[in-house]
């Protein structure tokens, strides 16, 4: 199996976790339950954060003022990410997918796998985890280094089984994704909201209760369940408010007249 320790305690400040985790419960309280109807205000904005990211290097190869290329790169990215929002929340579920496709093939594979020799040694991986402020971060970038070095191994000594994992996994919800675009957004917006909720909440209620940091793999499991149990909240209220259409009240016409008697 893979052994992967538990993220460790991070030392934040109270006010900023408090601060962190309210925003992020707002945001995701928004997203769980009405994320079809922000989705593209979503795109939009990141879209823009990513154009103001790639603005410096941007302006110091064509050494133009860096304000006038941030907000060109913001506007032009913010719009293009709205119109193409159907194409890009399709990536998006075949990307999570494909993830978790590979994390599968990658724990029942693991026993037979040879992975490459670690880039950062186990010895300064150590020395950066015992320190409280980069134990977080020691902790994430050897996780990174492991998912990195797992994917390369699976690549190179199970490749067929990749391709399906791909295909499978990451194909078909892609596909789906493309025909049912409202799904889509529904299921990913509920899923960012769910995370988020769970994030704010872990960051509000951990400086007055420690014991609820994620630090062992059973509480990781118990938030992730209750993300998955929120996840598949927010989708059914979302589809269920997207197809509920309020009953337009037809006009009323003029009365009838009464049916005129038969001869006899």
């Amino acid at each position: 199996m893979l052994s992967i320790p538990p993220p460790p305690v991070p030392s934040l400040e109270v006010g900023v976790a408090y601060l962190a985790g309210g925003i992020a419960l707002g945001c995701g309280l928004v997203l769980l339950l009405a994320g079809r109807l922000v989705d593209r205000v979503l795109l939009a904005l990141v879209g823009a954060a990513i154009g103001a990211a790639i603005a410096g290097p941007l302006a110091a190869s064509w050494g133009v003022n860096w304000m006038v290329v941030a907000v060109t790169a913001a506007v032009v990215l913010a719009v293009v990410f709205v119109l193409s929002s159907r194409v890009l929340w399709a990536l998006a579920a075949g990307a999570m997918f494909a993830c978790l496709g590979t994390l599968v093939a990658a724990v029942a594979y693991w026993p037979g796998l040879e992975l490459a020799a670690a880039s950062q040694p186990a010895a300064s991986q150590a020395a950066a985890a015992s320190q409280p402020a980069d134990a977080l971060a020691a902790w994430a970038q050897s996780c990174a280094d492991l998912s990195h070095r797992t994917v390369l191994a699976l690549w190179d000594q199970r490749f067929l089984a990749m391709i399906w994992t791909l295909v499978l996994a990451g194909g078909m919800p892609l596909v789906t994704a493309i025909m049912l675009p409202r799904l889509a957004r529904i299921v990913m917006t509920a899923l960012l909201g769910a995370l988020a909720l769970v994030g704010g909440a872990v960051l509000v209620l951990t400086p007055s209760h420690i014991i609820l940091w994620p630090d062992r793999w059973a509480l990781v499991a118990l938030w992730g369940l209750l993300a998955v149990v929120l996840m598949i909240a927010g989708t059914i209220h979302q589809y269920y408010r997207a197809l509920s259409k309020p009953v337009e009240a037809k006009p009323a016409g003029p009365p009838k007249a009464p049916p005129k008697p038969t001869p006899k």
